[in-house]
């Protein structure tokens, strides 16, 4: 073959070598946003990893908190089987707020036989001789619930009920009841 045509040949190799094209580059960019969006979505949405991730921690932080009140309270009762319920409950409230823990609590406060602990993160714990109960986290929005009574189908007189709860903490339950426009103010005590 001559020089001529071996040239010719490998210009036409050159020319007929295939590359990216445009569409090719635009659809591979599309799908990349499209994962990108998923992903994101996934992340941060109302039930996404982040969130899920967020709840866990409280809920460890929760539990661990709850399991070291239980401890303290056999750690005293391990120590002195013999202590009355208002002795006991007394050391146990020094307990708590000597434990590394609690140090830092915002309030560990006994009334009679039960301790009501919120913890520096604002996790709130009701303490009696025989349980530790976690109740919420103070500030939280309680709910408010509407209720509608009739009197009977050939009774023309209705009530409706509107209760706000206000307020949760100290076991105290504050709560305002609407009846026909009507204002009707009244707390309730949870203590037993």
């Amino acid at each position: 073959m001559s020089k001529e045509k071996v040239e010719k040949e490998e210009v036409k190799k050159l020319t007929n070598k295939k590359g990216i094209t445009l569409i090719a580059l635009v659809i591979t960019i599309i799908v990349l946003l499209i994962l990108a969006g998923i992903t994101i979505s996934t992340l941060t949405s109302d039930n996404g990893i982040i969130d899920n991730a967020y709840k866990a921690k409280n809920e460890t932080r929760i539990a661990e908190l709850q399991g070291r009140l239980d401890e303290i309270g056999f750690e005293v009762y391990q120590n002195d089987v013999w202590l009355e319920d208002e002795e006991y409950m007394a050391e146990y409230e020094k307990q708590i707020k000597e434990d590394d823990m609690f140090k830092n609590a915002q309030k560990v406060e006994r009334h009679g036989l039960e301790i009501d602990v919120i913890s520096e993160e604002g996790y709130i714990f009701y303490i009696s001789e025989d349980k530790v109960e976690y109740a919420g986290v103070e500030g939280d929005k309680l709910p408010s619930i509407d209720i509608t009574i009739s009197a009977g189908e050939n009774i023309n007189k209705k009530v409706t009920l509107t209760v706000n709860i206000e307020n949760n903490i100290n076991r105290r339950v504050q709560y305002t009841i609407y009846r026909d426009n009507t204002e009707v103010r009244k707390s309730y005590n949870k203590r037993k």
